[in-house]
C-alpha cells in the first residue's frame, strides 16, 4: 500500500476484514509474523497514536443504549456541549443529518 493514502477492506463476509481490523487495531497480536505499519512492528507504536489513524464505517450503524449526547461524545466524552452541537465541516449530506440529528434532542 501507499504510503500517506487511505485504505478501505472490502470483501464477502468471512474473507477477514474484521481479523485484519482488530490485528491493526492491536485488539490481539499475531500469534506468528508481524504487522508492520510503514515499516514498523505496530507493536512499537503507541496504541492511541496507531489507534488515531484508523477508522472503521460499519455495515449496520451502532447505537449505544444511551442519550443522543452520550453517543454523540461517544469518542470523546469530554466533549463539552458546545463542541458536541458544534456543525460538522462535511458534505452538504452530513450537514442536512446533523441538523436533523439537533432538532431531534430539542424535542
Amino acid at each position: 500500500m501507499r504510503r500517506a493514502k487511505g485504505v478501505a477492506l472490502v470483501g464477502p463476509s468471512g474473507a477477514g476484514k474484521s481479523t485484519i481490523f482488530h490485528l491493526l487495531l492491536r485488539f490481539y497480536d499475531p500469534q506468528q509474523g508481524v504487522v508492520r505499519v510503514g515499516g514498523t512492528d505496530i507493536r512499537d507504536l503507541g496504541l492511541s497514536d496507531l489507534r488515531g489513524h484508523i477508522g472503521l464505517v460499519p455495515q449496520e450503524p451502532a447505537l449505544f443504549s444511551a442519550t443522543v449526547r452520550e453517543n454523540l461524545a461517544f469518542g470523546r466524552p469530554e466533549a463539552s456541549d458546545a463542541e458536541i452541537r458544534r456543525p460538522p465541516d462535511k458534505p452538504k449530506h452530513m450537514i442536512s443529518s446533523w441538523r436533523w440529528l439537533m432538532d431531534m434532542t430539542r424535542r
